[in-house]
């Protein structure tokens, strides 16, 4: 299995498509870790499994999941402040 996994884009749009573009067929999945500051819609965005970030305000993102990829459980997450009481 082959796990592509990007974060903190901020708007590059571009880079994203890039990757999505040159790896395509050759992984698995997808995984965008959030604040990637696109709407859910964004063709670039659209291919990936995406949390949201701090940065992100589509509420259509998740905050995190648990998700099954190929027998092997991810957690995806921008990061753990979502769950416990960061300092």
């Amino acid at each position: 299995m082959k796990v592509l996994i990007v974060s903190d884009s901020h708007g590059l749009t571009k880079e994203l498509a890039m990757l999505r573009d040159r790896y395509i067929g050759e992984i698995d999945v997808m995984i965008h870790c959030g604040d990637s500051e696109l709407s859910s819609t964004s063709n670039e965005i659209v291919d990936y499994k995406v949390v949201r970030g701090n940065c992100d305000f589509d509420v259509n993102f998740l905050n995190d999941q648990l998700m099954p990829i190929d027998g092997i459980m991810f957690y995806i997450t921008h990061g753990i402040c979502t769950m416990l009481k960061c300092h």
